[in-house]
């Protein structure tokens, strides 16, 4: 089975989404159960998997361009501080750290 690695531009839905297309067809192939996120969980399986997340999540940050009035102020600001021979390219920010391993809920 292939997966689509998500996009770090892809909405909160488009995630979520992607996480129920991806993982729904794996556990009934290994019969197992599943339920996602709020969804009631209507399972009678010795064998089930419930996927759930701590917050509601963050929509990504809109992409900035390298030509921006708010990019060549950032840039102009580290020239100022660290010398005009500061070369300074735009990046993304690619989310933040999540905890994928079991564990209890309230770690």
């Amino acid at each position: 089975m292939g997966y689509k690695l998500m996009s770090s531009t892809s909405s909160l839905e488009e995630t979520l989404n992607h996480l129920i297309t991806t993982l729904s067809p794996l556990a009934h192939q290994l019969n197992y159960t599943i339920s996602f996120f709020d969804m009631p969980s209507h399972h009678n399986s010795t064998k089930h998997i419930t996927v759930s997340h701590k917050s509601a999540g963050f929509e990504p940050a809109p992409i900035t361009s390298g030509d921006s009035e708010s990019f060549k102020l950032l840039a102009g600001t580290g020239k100022a501080a660290f010398g005009k021979e500061l070369v300074v390219a735009p990046t993304g920010m690619y989310g933040t750290y999540t905890n994928l391993l079991p564990g209890p809920a309230d770690q």
